[in-house]
Formats: structure tokens, C-alpha cells, sequence
């Protein structure tokens, strides 16, 4: 909390309305710091709130302000706001019960020893219904304080003398919190209407390799400002409790993910996802609204969890881009270059994500699949969905795509073609194609690539619909990526707008020949749809004004 006031501290602190409404008993817990801006000496006065288990006490942080200024300005602390720099102001537990109960699932048991008598009979409940109180008994040297469990003749310092200790710790049973959230989850209807928006087929199920997490299935529908249409959406529900860091799985491939908080992570601050205290959660009278909201919040706050990714990836492309150009000229020593294929890979998945929100990191170790899903929607239910390979290459001839590169993208074709979660969308169509994605790409393979593509299809997946091959140039992806940039407002605050560039795009990718190519007559084209699109919007509001 910041308070500012130009003509000075005095007048404002004086105010009636300030104390105690800004600061009260019920606020304390959720109070981190408070600045004020001392105007003679142009400098900033902090007073920090401390929490431990005794209570919440204050500090200054007075950046060499004036003995006399600084006494000045604790005595308005104490008056206006009841604040003594010299207290520390215990927890009520009715007041502060949701902190203190998530003290006590953070497996702290001075405030369980302290506060759990004193917490409402509901909180008692539902604590005990997830945590257990161990006692542990052990003995403790008396010359170097070592524990030992058993009780021994001597200790290894060579003391032989000990004193009987009992400590107490807070188990917390993650598992079953776990059950219990997902039990909640499957009493929801199958439809969640949550006034902008809509979750329409909601279903969920564990995920199976590592039990990790839970997953939830549903159809979005009209979500705010965005397009209108129906969206298939997965979203994994995270029980974080007292873990220090999310699945790498998570932040690796940009899952969508909602939060079950609880514990120490109850107290951190993660903004870009959306976020359901556990006690609210199974406690709540409309826990499906709850759900909802922790959905818009993680749909909308997306590009801030990949916003600095994508910077990077942009960065690092463009880089690759101009050592290509010096490649191609004969003016590149290719041993200078430390760009991998793996941080190709994931630099292209961040930059397509970025713009196409819906598409996915595939590639996984052991699997038969491309490195990534291309998914864009069209019009209120369709789709375009593609497969796509990033192919990182130091030759100056451009990528060699082999023999077994064209029978791996024709396999990827049939397999995300046999995908469930793709045929749904696709209404049993086939893909749309498969993507090769390069900063040097040898056009002289275009058309015979395509050809063996098709024929290994026709061959091997008793296909009758051919899906074409698409060439995608690097210098045409961060075209593309600036394109968006700078109308990324537009994009992203007008439907009509996001439309024309999504659907501008799909007819870039598509043909009805075996190939296409994705370059910068292509990104041209998208950019003057999408400023076409502006103008008419434009024109509308100036007859309407």
C-alpha cells in the first residue's frame, strides 16, 4: 500500500475516514508495507508488517530521515492509525482464522498449539480432518545438544550425561486433500454458466503417469473480449500445498493450470494463475463459480506467463536469422554458433503459443509425435490443426529433410489424425497438415517432400484426404510475431479483428496443392487483413459517434 500526497503527510494522515479503515484488526494479515513520501526531505518513510506466531509487529525503514521528523511521524502512526512500533499485535483467530489455518496446513505447530482451540468449530473440523499431530520423543546430549532416538550410554563427544526432550510436528495428508478435491470437482454440473463465459461438458480424471495432478475437460465458450466460438480446453488442477515449486511439466510446456492452494503456498504469490484457497474451495455454496473464476484468470493472464519467454525467443531467433543470412553469403563460421536444436525448439513453441494460445508442446521422450500442435480456432466451432517440427539447421544449402524425416511426418499426420482430443475437434476430418519449421529451408525439396508425404500416407493410413505440407520460414515467424505485437491490443480487445487475423493466417497454411510456403508475402498479407479489419472497425464507430 502506497499513500501519497503532494502538499505534504499532515492533512492526510489527519483524515477521519483513514484509521481505522484503512488499517483495522481484520486487515493486519494482509498488510505487507506502508510508504509515505516525507516532502522536506524529499525521502521515503516504510513501515514494514512482521508476522511470526506471537503476532504482527511493525518496523521502520527510515532512509536517514531526521531524528525529530521520524519521532514526528511515529507519533501520527500511533494517533491515526493505532500503530506502536513497540507492540506486537496478536492474532485474533476469528478475525484471521484463514491465516492461521493455513499457518497450521504449512505444518507450523506453535500456531496450532497457540490458535487451534481458539479457531471456529468449522475451521477445527476441517483441520482434523487433514493433519495429524506426531510427538516425538528423543534425547538430547547435554554437552553438544545432538538428538538421538534411542537412549545410549554416551555420545559421540564423549558425553555420557542427556536430557528427555518431546517435539511436536504437523503431518499434512496430501493425498487424501487431493481425493477430497477431486470428489468436490465431480459433483459439478456438466454445465457452469459464469455470466461472460460458459464451461460447457465439464468432466475430470487423474492424470495418470505420475498422479500428479488432476485433469479437468470442457468447452469454453465466449470467453469476455475474445472471439466469440466454442474452445476445447484442458486444464490441470494443481494441489500445491507446501511445495516449493510447481511441476516443471507445468512451466515447460505452458500448461493451462488452475491452483489448489493450501499451506505455504497460500502465502505465495503467484498472479498469472488462477487460484482457489482449499478451505474455500470445499467450503464455499457456489464452489463451480470459484472454479470459473480461477479459469478466466489463468485464460487471460497467459501472455503474462509467457511474456518474457517470448522476448527471449525472439531475440534468439532474429540472432539465428542474421547468422543464417551470414551462413548462406559464405561469411559464417558455423563452429561459432551456440544455439541448440533444443532451444530451437522450445523458442519456436513459446512464440506460436504467444500468438495461438491453443497449441501444444508435444515431443515427449519415448514418443512417436511431432515436436508441436498448431491449433488456431475458425469461425464459432471449427479448427485448424496442424502438426509442426522445428528444424534448426547449419548448413548453408538449407535443412535436409531425408528420407526418414518425410516417413516421420507423414506417421505424425496419421497418429494426430487417430488423436481423440483432435478428431473431436475436427469432427473426424483429417489434420490440416504438417508444419516444417527452419531458418533455412531448401526449396528445391518442396515438392518432391510433399510428394513421398502423401504417397506414404495413401500407402500406410488408407487415407483419401491428402493433408498438404507446410514450409515455414523463421524470418516470416517473427514477422508474424511483430505483426501481432503491434496491434496486440486490437487483436485481443476486438473480435472482429482477432478473427481476421486468425483467419487470414489459416488461409496462408492452407491449400489444396501438396505444399505451401508460409513467408513474408504471406505475413504481408495477414498484416494488411488485420489493418483492413481496423479501418472498417474505425469507420463503424465514427458513424455510431
Amino acid at each position: 500500500m502506497t499513500i501519497r500526497n503532494e502538499d505534504g503527510i499532515q492533512r492526510d494522515l489527519k483524515a477521519e475516514d483513514l484509521y481505522p479503515a484503512v488499517i483495522d484488526d481484520y486487515s493486519l494479515t494482509d498488510l505487507a508495507q506502508l510508504k509515505f513520501v516525507h516532502t522536506k526531505s524529499d525521502k521515503t518513510f516504510v513501515l514494514k508488517a512482521h508476522e511470526d506466531d506471537e503476532g504482527i509487529y511493525f518496523d521502520v525503514q527510515d532512509n536517514n530521515i531526521p531524528e525529530t521528523d521520524k519521532e514526528n511521524i511515529e507519533d501520527i502512526l500511533a494517533e491515526r492509525f493505532g500503530i506502536l512500533l513497540n507492540a506486537v499485535y496478536r492474532y485474533d483467530a476469528q478475525l484471521h482464522d484463514g491465516y492461521i489455518t493455513n499457518q497450521i496446513l504449512g505444518r507450523n505447530y506453535a500456531y496450532y498449539e497457540k490458535y487451534f482451540n481458539e479457531l471456529p468449530p468449522k475451521r477445527q473440523e476441517f483441520l482434523e480432518r487433514f493433519i495429524e499431530v506426531v510427538e516425538t520423543e528423543y534425547y538430547e546430549c547435554y554437552q553438544c545438544y545432538t538428538k538421538h532416538v534411542d537412549q545410549v550410554e554416551e555420545c559421540e563427544c564423549g558425553n555420557d550425561t542427556f536430557r528427555e526432550r518431546r517435539e511436536f510436528a504437523i503431518d499434512v495428508s496430501d493425498d487424501l486433500i487431493q481425493d477430497i478435491v477431486e470428489e468436490k470437482l465431480e459433483e459439478f454440473e456438466q454445465t457452469i454458466d459464469a455470466g461472460d463465459f460458459t464451461l460447457r461438458r465439464f468432466s475430470v480424471e487423474r492424470e495418470e503417469r505420475t498422479n500428479t495432478y488432476l485433469k479437468s475437460s470442457f468447452i469454453l465458450s465466449q470467453l469476455g473480449g475474445m472471439v466469440s466460438g466454442d474452445y476445447y480446453s484442458n486444464y490441470r488442477i494443481f494441489c500445491v500445498g507446501n511445495r516449493s515449486r510447481l511441476p516443471q511439466r507445468i512451466g515447460a510446456y505452458l500448461l493451462d493450470t488452475l491452483l489448489i492452494t493450501y499451506g505455504q503456498s497460500h502465502f505465495r504469490d503467484r498472479p498469472n494463475f488462477g487460484s482457489i484457497d482449499l478451505y474455500e474451495f470445499l467450503t464455499a455454496g457456489d464452489p463451480e463459480q470459484l472454479f470459473a473464476d480461477a479459469v478466466d484468470t489463468s485464460y487471460t493472464r497467459l501472455p503474462e506467463r509467457i511474456r518474457e519467454r517470448v522476448k527471449e525467443a525472439e531475440d534468439n531467433i532474429q540472432g539465428l536469422n542474421q547468422m543464417t543470412r551470414s551462413l548462406v553469403d559464405g561469411v559464417e563460421d558455423v563452429d561459432d554458433w551456440d544455439y541448440t536444436a533444443k532451444r530451437f525448439e522450445k523458442d519456436i513453441f513459446y512464440v506460436l503459443k504467444f500468438m495461438f494460445r491453443y497449441s501444444e508442446r508435444l515431443g515427449r521422450h519415448g514418443k512417436t509425435e511431432p515436436d508441436g500442435c498448431l491449433l488456431i480456432p475458425r469461425g464459432e466451432s471449427e479448427h485448424y490443426v496442424a502438426g509442426y517440427d522445428a528444424k534448426l539447421t547449419q548448413k548453408a544449402e538449407g535443412y535436409d529433410i531425408d528420407a526418414d524425416e518425410k516417413t516421420k511426418a507423414a506417421k505424425y499426420i496419421s497418429i494426430l489424425n487417430q488423436n481423440s482430443l483432435i478428431r473431436n475437434l475436427k469432427s473426424d476430418e483429417p489434420i490440416d497438415g504438417h508444419i516444417f519449421i527452419s531458418n533455412n529451408l531448401n526449396e528445391g525439396q518442396f515438392s518432391h517432400v510433399a510428394d513421398e508425404v502423401g504417397r506414404w500416407i495413401e500407402a500406410n493410413a488408407d487415407a483419401t484426404h491428402h493433408s498438404p505440407v507446410v514450409f515455414f520460414e523463421t524470418d516470416a515467424l517473427i514477422s508474424l510475431l511483430g505483426v501481432f505485437n503491434r496491434n496486440f491490443d486490437h487483436i485481443h480487445g476486438d473480435p472482429d479483428i482477432h478473427d481476421a487475423f486468425r483467419s487470414q493466417i489459416i488461409e496462408e497454411l492452407s491449400t489444396k496443392e501438396g505444399y505451401t510456403v508460409f513467408d513474408e508475402k504471406a505475413v504481408e498479407r495477414v498484416h494488411d487483413r488485420v489493418l483492413e479489419e481496423r479501418s472498417k472497425g474505425k469507420k463503424n464507430r465514427d458513424a455510431f459517434s
